[in-house]
C-alpha cells in the first residue's frame, strides 16, 4: 500500500502502527498515515493526520471490507488535522452548516478563518492520484481519541451515478482546534456535484477508463451565502504544491459584533459580489481576492502601509470637515471614520485586510481595501447597516480628494519612515553602542593585521572594532539623511499630479496634520508631479540600505573569522555558544548570529535590485511598481534593524580574546619587519623576512644571522606595542 504525493510516497512519513519522531515532518509533531477502503477492486485513499505537542502512535484494524485508523489523542493535545483527497465536503461547526464543493475551494485557491469557531491553519496542495473514486466518511473528533470510518447515506450512493469530474488532483488540509464533549465538531465528508471551474479543472488521463456518465452535470442548488464561506482568503494564502505551511492566526477584532456580521452582496462598477460574513471589506476588495491569488501569506500587503493610509484618511476626514474649507464632510461622519482609523492603526482589525502586494501597481485596491474597511466600521459606530455605504461611502466620504496614485505613495512615506525610525535605526544604534564598547575594551590589546587575507602590520583589536563601530555610524548617518526624501509626501497631487477634485492649501494642510500625528518633519512635496511619476526617493533609501549590507557583511565575515577555529582556526575570538552546531559533530559551535547577518545582507541587496527595477517602471505620469517597492523597501528596514539587534546582543556583547592566540600569532609574523625599514632600508629588511620563511627561523635569527643588526638592536626596534600609530615628533 502506497499513496505519492507529489513523487514522494507517504510510507516513509508513517508505516502503520509506529510512532513517528518529531523531527521528520515540517511541522512539529504531525502525525499522517495512508488507509484503503477496498471496493468492487478500487482503491479509495484516506489521509488523516494528528497534530500535537509530541509524536502520535498510529494503529490500524481492519473490519469487513474497510480500514479503520484510530490514533490515540492526549487531553492536552494541540489541534487535530485531518487531510481528504480532494473530495466535496460539508462541515458542520457547532450551529452553522456549510456546504461547498471541492472544485470551488480549489477555484478560489483559499479559505477564511473568518467562516469557522476553529480557524484553519494549513494547506497541502498538489497530490496526485491513480484510480481515484469518491469515498463517503464522518470523521468524528472527540476528547481523547479520533475515529475515521466509512459513513453512508441513501441519497448519496443514488447520486454516485452521475458523479462526474469531481476534482481529484489537490488535497487540502484544515487543522481545527481540540473538540470539548460540549461542543464537538463532526465534519461530513459527503459527495455533492461541483460546478466545473475551466480555469483550474482540467480531467486527468487516468479518469477515461472510469465507468462514469457523459451526461453534462447540473448542479444542485446551493445557497450562495453558505457555498462561498469556504472560498474566502486568509492573509492571501495560497495552496503551493508539495508544501505544508502554518499560518500565524490574526488579531482578534474590536468586538464580537464584527465577527458576527452575516454575509451579504455589495456592488461596484463592475456587477455585484458575495461579501462573506464577518468581514468589513466591501466588492472592490472581494474581486481583488478573487483576480490576485498570488504568493500568499509572504506577500500579504504589509500592515504598516494599511497602519499610514488609515492615518492620512483620518487626516483628510478631519480637514474637508473643518467649516474653513467647507465642511464638505459632515463632523459626524468624520469622526467616525477617525474612530474607525485609530482602531486599523492600533492593529485591531488586521484580518480584514487580506490583499497581496501583487495587484494593480497603483495600490488601487490596497487603497479601496482600506476605504471600505473604514467606511462599514464607521457605519458601524454611526449605527448603520454595514454594506449600504450609507452614511459612509469608501468613495465619496473615506476617499475624498484623494486617489490611488497620490494616497497609496503618501502611505509608502510614511510607513517607510515610520519603520525606519522605529526599528532600523534603534537596531544599528544598539550594534553601533556595541561595537564601541568592545573597541574601549580592546583598546591596548595588540594583535597582528591582515591585508589580502595575509599578515600585515600589528593593531589593537580596539583599533580593528573602531573601524566596525564606524561604519555602523557612518550607515545611521546615510540613511538619516536620505530620510530627507522620505519627508516629502504625494497627497494632493491626486490623479496625475495636478490636484484636481482639492482646494488650495489642501496638500500642505495635510502634510501638517500628518506630522502632527506622527511628531515626524512631513511636508508636501514641492512637486507633486514627480511624487507620482517616480519614486526616485525610495530607490535612494534602499541604496543607503544597501551600503549598510555591504558594511554588515564585512563585520560579520571578520567576527567569524577572527573567531574560526577554535583549534585549527584564526581562533583569536571566542564568540559566545548560543546553540549547538551540529547534528552529527558533538560539541560543534557555529557563528550563527554572524551567519544571519550575512544572509539578511543578501535579501536587502536583493531587494534593492527588484526596488531599482521599479524605480525604472515610472512611465508617464505614474509608477506602476508601488506596492512591490514599498513591500521590499519596508523588508529591507526590518531586516536590517532586527539582524543589527540580534548580532549586538547575542554575539558581540559576548565576544572575548583569546589572548594566548593572539600572542603566539603576532610574535610568528614576519611582517614586523617592517619596523626595521626606517633602519636599514627595504631591501634588507625584505632579505631577512624571506630568509626566516625559506629556512623556518623565527625572525629575530634572521635578522641577527644577516648581520645588519644586533639582537639588542632588534629587540629595541621590533617592538610590537610602538608599531601601532605614528611616532610623535621629537
Amino acid at each position: 500500500m502506497a499513496l505519492r504525493i507529489c513523487g514522494v510516497d507517504l510510507r516513509w512519513i508513517c508505516p502503520l502502527s509506529c510512532s513517528l519522531p518529531v523531527s521528520l515532518l515540517p511541522l512539529p509533531a504531525a502525525n499522517f498515515v495512508a488507509s484503503t477502503r477496498r471496493d468492487g477492486g478500487r482503491d479509495d485513499w484516506i489521509l488523516a493526520g494528528l497534530y500535537s505537542a509530541g509524536s502520535v502512535s498510529v494503529s490500524a484494524g481492519r473490519g469487513d471490507e474497510r480500514t479503520y485508523l484510530c490514533m490515540p489523542m492526549p487531553d492536552d493535545a494541540a489541534p487535530l488535522a485531518f487531510l481528504t483527497l480532494g473530495l466535496p465536503y460539508k462541515l458542520s461547526a457547532s450551529w452553522r452548516e456549510i456546504w461547498t464543493p471541492a472544485a470551488d475551494v480549489f477555484a478560489s485557491r483559499s479559505i477564511s478563518p473568518s467562516c469557522l469557531d476553529c480557524p484553519p491553519f494549513a494547506f497541502l496542495g498538489g497530490a496526485s492520484l491513480s484510480r481515484p473514486r469518491p469515498s463517503l466518511l464522518s470523521i468524528r473528533p472527540r476528547r481523547g481519541f479520533n475515529l475515521v470510518q466509512p459513513y453512508h447515506r441513501r441519497e448519496d450512493r443514488d447520486r454516485r451515478k452521475i458523479r462526474t469530474g469531481l476534482v481529484r488532483d489537490f488535497v487540502i488540509a484544515s487543522f481545527f482546534g481540540r473538540a470539548s464533549e460540549e461542543t464537538m465538531l463532526t465534519h461530513h465528508i459527503l459527495t455533492k456535484l461541483p460546478r466545473l471551474c475551466p480555469v483550474t479543472h482540467r480531467p486527468s488521463a487516468h479518469w477515461s477508463h472510469t465507468r462514469r456518465s457523459s451526461r453534462p452535470i447540473v448542479r444542485d442548488r446551493v445557497d450562495c451565502a453558505s457555498e462561498t464561506i469556504m472560498k474566502q482568503v486568509f492573509a492571501s494564502q495560497t495552496f503551493t504544491p508539495g508544501v505544508l505551511a502554518k499560518l500565524r492566526p490574526t488579531t482578534a477584532p474590536v468586538d464580537g459584533a464584527i465577527t458576527s456580521l452575516p454575509s451579504r452582496v455589495e456592488s461596484d462598477s463592475m456587477g455585484s459580489l458575495e461579501i462573506p460574513p464577518g468581514s468589513l471589506w466591501g466588492a472592490q476588495t472581494q474581486r481583488s481576492i478573487q483576480n490576485f491569488p498570488i504568493g500568499g501569506l509572504e506577500s500579504r500587503m504589509p500592515f504598516e502601509v494599511v497602519y499610514a493610509q488609515a492615518l492620512l484618511k483620518k487626516c483628510c476626514a478631519s480637514y474637508w470637515s473643518d467649516e474653513a474649507n467647507g465642511a464638505k464632510l459632515p463632523k459626524e461622519v468624520a469622526r467616525a471614520i477617525g474612530q474607525a482609523a485609530d482602531e486599523v492603526v492600533a492593529g485591531k482589525h488586521d484580518d480584514q485586510f487580506p490583499l497581496v502586494i501583487y495587484q494593480t501597481g497603483s495600490g488601487t485596491q490596497t487603497n479601496m481595501n482600506v476605504n471600505e474597511v473604514l467606511s462599514n466600521r464607521a457605519i458601524m459606530i454611526l449605527g448603520g447597516e454595514v454594506g449600504s455605504k450609507t452614511p459612509v461611502h469608501p468613495n465619496d466620504h473615506c476617499n475624498m480628494g484623494q486617489s490611488s496614485n497620490d494616497s497609496f505613495p503618501t502611505a509608502m512615506h510614511i510607513a517607510s519612515v515610520v519603520t525606519i525610525m522605529n526599528r532600523t535605526i534603534p537596531g544599528l544604534k544598539t550594534l553601533h553602542e556595541a561595537l564601541k564598547a568592545k573597541s574601549v575594551e580592546f583598546e591596548t590589546l595588540v594583535k597582528i593585521g591582515r591585508t589580502h587575507c595575509q599578515d600585515a602590520t600589528p593593531l589593537t583589536l580596539g583599533q580593528e572594532f573602531s573601524g566596525y563601530a564606524q561604519q555602523v555610524e557612518y550607515a545611521i548617518q546615510r540613511i538619516e539623511h536620505s530620510l530627507d526624501a522620505l519627508y516629502r509626501l504625494a497627497l494632493g497631487g491626486t490623479a496625475v499630479g495636478t490636484g484636481l477634485n482639492t482646494t488650495e492649501g489642501y496638500a500642505t494642510e495635510i502634510a501638517a496634520k500628518i506630522a502632527d500625528e506622527t511628531g515626524l518633519p512631513f511636508t508636501s512635496a514641492p512637486n507633486l508631479f514627480e511624487a507620482l511619476a517616480a519614486h526616485d526617493s525610495l530607490v535612494e533609501v534602499s541604496g543607503a540600505f544597501t551600503t549598510t549590507a555591504a558594511s554588515l557583511n564585512k563585520i560579520a565575515n571578520d567576527i567569524r573569522f577572527l573567531g574560526s577555529g577554535p583549534r585549527c582556526g584564526l581562533g583569536e575570538l571566542s564568540l559566545p555558544p548560543n546553540e549547538p552546531g551540529s547534528s552529527i559533530m558533538p560539541g560543534k559551535v557555529n557563528p550563527t548570529q554572524c551567519e544571519a547577518l550575512t544572509m539578511v545582507c543578501a535579501q536587502v541587496i536583493g531587494n534593492h535590485a527588484a526596488i531599482s527595477v521599479g524605480g525604472m517602471q515610472g512611465q508617464f505620469e505614474l509608477n506602476v511598481f508601488k506596492p512591490v517597492m514599498v513591500a521590499n523597501l519596508l523588508d529591507s528596514a526590518r531586516l536590517i534593524g532586527d539582524a543589527s539587534a540580534s548580532f549586538a546582543e547575542r554575539c558581540v556583547v559576548g565576544i572575548t580574546p583569546n589572548l594566548e592566540r593572539i600572542s603566539q600569532l603576532l610574535h610568528g609574523s614576519l611582517m614586523l619587519v617592517t619596523a626595521l625599514n626606517p633602519h636599514i632600508g627595504y631591501d634588507k629588511a625584505s632579505k631577512i623576512a624571506k630568509t626566516a620563511h625559506e629556512k623556518g627561523q623565527t625572525l629575530k635569527e634572521a635578522a641577527i644571522e644577516s648581520g645588519h643588526l644586533t639582537a639588542e638592536e632588534f629587540d629595541k626596534w621590533i617592538v610590537p606595542e610602538e608599531m601601532i600609530g605614528p611616532k610623535p615628533r621629537k
